[in-house]
C-alpha cells in the first residue's frame, strides 16, 4: 500500500514520547475497543481536533449516531504533537501579498474567519471548563533581523487598519523590557486574540465532551479497508467492521492511499517546522 512518509509514522501502537504526553499520564482515560461488527449512521476516521470537532457538532446539533475511530491512542497524531499556539494567520504569505493576490475583501474574510476560529476555540475551552493550561491573551510576531522590523511594523498597521485587530509595536529595547531578550530579536508586535494551551489536554477535553454527547470512540483501531456498498460503506478495522451511511476522513497526513481509491494521490500534508 503506497505511503507518504517513513514507516515509523504509521506505527500507531508506538506511543510518542513528548512533554505533552508526560503531563497527561494521570488524566488519560481508555476508550472502547472494537470486538464485533455493528452499524452506525456516520463513521469518522481520525480522532484529532478535526475528527472530534466534527463528532461533537454532529452529535450536539443534529443528534447523529456517530462512531469515531482512532488508529493509535487519543493524541497519537499531529493534534498532540504541535506547540500549542492558537495564532494567526494560517498562511506563510505576508498580508500585503495576500491582499495583492486575492484582493482586500477576500483577505478581510480570511482574517475574520481566523479570528472567529481563535475566539471559538477559547469559548469551547471556557464553556466546557477544559483544563488545558490556557495561557495569555495575545501572540507576538518577532523581527528576526533588523531589516525585518520595518516590514513587521507595516504588517501591524494593516492588521489594525484593515482587519480591526488590536496590535502593539515594540522596539528591540521595549521587547527586552517585557522579558523577551535574545540575539535574534530586533523588535516585535503583538496581536489579539491569541493564546497558548497544552494541546493534548485540550484534545482529551474534546474527547470527554464527545463521549458525554453519546459519541462512541474507539482507540487503537486502524482502518484496514473501506468498501463501498449499494446503500452504505463498510469500514473494516482490526477488531471488526462498521456499516455506515456516511464516512468522514479526518486523518490529516496519516491517511494511507487505497482506503478510498478516488482520494489516491490527492492528499498531501503541509510541512510544519513547529
Amino acid at each position: 500500500m503506497p505511503q507518504l512518509y517513513h514507516n515509523d509514522i504509521y506505527k500507531f501502537e508506538t506511543p510518542i514520547k513528548s512533554y505533552w504526553e508526560e503531563t497527561c499520564l494521570n488524566i488519560k482515560k481508555p476508550h472502547k475497543k472494537i470486538n464485533s461488527d455493528f452499524n452506525s449512521n456516520i463513521v469518522i476516521i481520525g480522532a484529532g481536533y478535526t475528527g472530534l470537532s466534527c463528532a461533537i457538532h454532529l452529535a450536539k446539533k443534529y443528534n447523529e449516531d456517530v462512531t469515531l475511530l482512532e488508529a493509535g491512542h487519543i493524541g497519537w497524531g499531529s493534534s498532540a504533537r504541535n506547540a500549542g499556539f492558537c495564532c494567526m494567520p494560517p498562511t506563510k504569505l505576508s498580508t500585503s501579498k495576500l491582499i495583492k493576490i486575492y484582493g482586500m475583501e477576500e483577505a478581510k474574510k480570511f482574517y475574520l474567519n481566523t479570528i472567529d476560529g481563535s475566539n471559538f476555540t477559547k469559548s469551547l475551552i471556557e464553556d466546557n471548563k477544559i483544563d488545558c493550561d490556557l495561557t495569555g491573551d495575545r501572540n507576538f510576531e518577532v523581527a528576526h533581523h533588523p531589516n525585518a522590523f520595518n516590514d513587521l511594523k507595516e504588517e501591524a498597521k494593516i492588521y489594525k487598519k484593515e482587519f480591526n485587530i488590536e496590535t502593539e509595536i515594540y522596539s528591540k529595547e521595549e521587547f527586552e523590557e517585557i522579558g523577551h531578550s535574545g540575539q535574534e530579536q530586533f523588535g516585535a508586535f503583538s496581536y489579539k486574540p491569541g493564546f497558548a494551551i497544552n494541546p493534548l489536554k485540550f484534545l482529551l477535553g474534546l474527547a470527554g465532551i464527545a463521549k458525554k454527547l453519546g459519541v462512541n470512540i474507539y482507540e487503537n483501531n486502524p482502518v484496514i479497508k473501506i468498501e463501498k456498498k449499494k446503500n452504505c460503506y463498510k469500514v473494516i478495522t482490526r477488531g471488526g467492521s462498521i456499516k455506515a451511511k456516511k464516512i468522514v476522513i479526518a486523518s490529516n497526513g496519516f491517511y494511507k492511499d487505497d482506503l478510498v481509491p478516488q482520494l489516491n494521490d490527492r492528499i498531501l500534508p503541509a510541512i510544519s517546522n513547529i
